[in-house]
């Protein structure tokens, strides 16, 4: 098992009932030596695409550095299923905009739970790591700093 490092360039497409697709090409792993470079050809290919689809592209992403194990590794815990997952609120700390997203594969060990539920008892250590993480890294949608509300399990 290697890890691979690539680049990633994600495109989104939206039909006329809103409807949407993505699809992505790997390019090299950038760095500064090439980003400018890899941009236009990025670039050039969306122009191209724009020619031969009707669909509105909503939506590049450019991944500088994708790290991909390879071959993929399944999870060795049968309970390891991506049909269950932490359902992760958190808000914006300028707007105070709510959002959330869902985490597959959830620890589901009561210490990480309040009693009886399955809501996350955001005070455990596993927790306190995870909501500091997050806050560092990771901005809302307008930019802004977060704040981790809290999680609970849910299925898919």
């Amino acid at each position: 098992m290697a890890t691979v490092h690539r680049g990633l360039f994600k495109i989104k497409v939206m039909d006329q009932t809103r409807e949407t697709q993505e699809h992505f090409l790997f390019n090299p792993q950038m760095d500064a030596g090439n980003i400018t470079a890899q941009s236009a050809l990025n670039s050039d290919y969306v122009t191209a695409l724009a020619d031969i689809i009707l669909g509105n592209i909503i939506e590049q992403q450019t991944v500088a550095d994708q790290m991909t194990e390879e071959p993929p590794t399944p999870a060795t815990d049968p309970v390891a299923q991506v049909e269950l997952a932490w359902l992760i609120g958190y808000r914006d700390t300028v707007t105070d905009e709510y959002d959330e997203f869902r985490i597959a594969t959830p620890n589901m060990d009561a210490s990480l739970r309040f009693s009886f539920s399955d809501i996350a008892d955001l005070s455990q250590t596993a927790w306190v790591a995870f909501k500091a993480a997050f806050e560092a890294a990771a901005l809302s949608k307008d930019g802004n700093p977060v704040e981790l509300i809290g999680a609970i399990l849910v299925g898919n």
